[in-house]
């Protein structure tokens, strides 16, 4: 059977040598999860991302594929990528500060023992980076200086997310961090008072997997809620509003995932509010993973009608960010999508089976459409789509095929830019035709006009 992460071999070895990785503390509870969190059908109907589970010390849970990464090094289209989206985001005036979150091994160092995971290659790697992103100019708070906790308390013991003191000094971490830039002296201030809600009881993520692979119920854990609000506020909690209906007026912006804004609340933006006494327009989403909160507050207009001063981009370190095309839809999207209007029109009905609804030919008219100048849109009349296997063709005989990815939860009209390339051997190519297919069967074709189009200069 196919196995990723760490080895079979390494996590039979872990199974089999149970109490090494379940050593009990006096009054706290062990158990021992079944053999079968190490097989990959295990996970087939739910919680892939949870893969593999196995035991920490006394009653902790972790999962190979989420916590034991151990090389974090930034791919070279990675850091290309990154460096675009930064000079877009300097020409909007944003600060962009990545918050790179560190896997919970590598915050838990004691919790885990586990074949084949470095516990010091595992830091050194993601110190370095950090470094990475540094230089390309983000602010990248210094998460070393937490690392480890020694309270056992940053994360939860049977559940992914951070728990709320892990919440709460990340937020300080950050929050000093941001005090420290020049842009922060530009932002309005307002004090904010936090307040303690109550406790709240959490199965855990990890628990719950571990509940349907192994039939085991497992002990609840407790997180305490926090509320943060504006001094003196006699109007309540303020609520972002519903998608489209109006434009915040904040200056400091946060997307990110569950970590930040989910089921249950970390107050993560809260405490920043607080400790920095400004405002903050939470725009993470639950389950969004790196690109959907960023996307969303794209195609909302943010960037159009009042850019963020500092955007704070939460960022769990298991994500790679090495998807060439995730820059290419992200750049043209946030650089303002096409400068002016199309140059050459397509339409078309797409399906499984790839059409071209585009071609740079007709009439033996051939437009000088260089690739480096240029970018793609795409209309469809059915906002179900969210992905599309792209076919692009020049006149030099090349050809680029690639999956053009819009994450699930992204609310949108069926409209996507996307950039063709600007560098390497495809950038100086004429463009000569588009190709689309779904990924998927339809019952019926899906209707869509695609453009080509001048691009920003960025």
């Amino acid at each position: 059977m196919k196995r990723h992460g760490l080895s079979l071999i390494a996590l039979v070895l872990a199974l089999l040598s149970g109490p090494a990785f379940a050593r009990c503390a006096p009054g706290t509870t062990c158990f021992e999860l079944c053999p079968e969190v190490g097989l990959e059908t295990s996970y087939n109907t739910a919680g892939k991302a949870l893969r593999y589970l196995f035991n920490g010390d006394g009653s902790w849970i972790f999962a190979t594929d989420l916590d034991l990464r151990q090389d974090f090094a930034f791919t070279p289209t990675a850091m290309e990528g990154l460096a675009k989206l930064k000079r877009i985001f300097d020409k909007h005036g944003t600060t962009v500060v990545i918050v790179y979150t560190p896997p919970r091994a590598l915050m838990h160092p004691d919790k885990i023992s586990y074949p084949g995971y470095n516990k010091q290659r595992a830091l050194q790697s993601y110190l370095a980076a950090n470094a990475q992103l540094r230089s390309l100019g983000y602010v990248v708070p210094d998460f070393g200086k937490l690392i480890p906790d020694k309270t056992g308390l940053f994360f939860q013991r049977r559940d992914h997310h951070w728990s709320t003191y892990g919440s709460q000094k990340s937020a300080r971490l950050v929050a000093d961090t941001i005090m420290k830039l020049p842009v922060y002296q530009q932002l309005k201030k307002q004090e904010h008072v936090t307040e303690l809600k109550g406790i709240v009881k959490k199965y855990g993520t990890l628990s719950t997997v571990a509940a349907r692979i192994c039939g085991m119920s497992l002990p609840n854990q407790y997180v305490q809620l926090y509320t943060t609000l504006p001094k003196n506020n006699t109007g309540g909690n303020e609520e972002d509003a519903l998608f489209g209906e109006t434009v915040s007026t904040k200056e400091v912006a946060l997307i990110g995932t569950s970590f930040s804004k989910g089921k249950l609340d970390y107050n993560f933006a809260g405490f920043m509010e607080e400790y920095m006494s400004v405002g903050i327009d939470n725009r993470a989403i639950r389950g969004g993973a790196y690109n959907g909160a960023l996307e969303q507050i794209i195609l909302d207009g943010m960037f159009r009608t009042n850019p963020p001063k500092v955007l704070i981009w939460e960022l769990p370190g298991q994500f790679t960010l090495d998807s060439p095309s995730f820059y290419r839809l992200i750049a043209a999207e946030l650089s303002g999508g096409c400068k002016s209007e199309g140059l050459l029109t397509g339409k078309g009905a797409v399906s499984d089976v790839e059409s071209d609804p585009l071609a740079n030919a007709h009439g033996g008219n051939v437009l000088p459409l260089v690739a480096k100048n240029h970018l793609l849109r795409f209309k469809f009349n059915d906002p179900s789509v969210f992905n599309f296997f792209l076919n692009v063709t020049y006149m030099s005989g090349h050809h680029e095929k690639l999956k053009v990815e819009r994450h699930p939860y992204v609310k949108h009209d069926g409209t996507f830019w996307f950039e063709l390339p600007d560098n390497g051997q495809f950038a100086d190519d004429t463009l000569f035709s588009v190709g689309l297919r779904l990924p998927q069967p339809t019952d019926k074709k899906i209707d869509v006009e695609v453009q080509v189009c001048e691009r920003h200069a960025i």
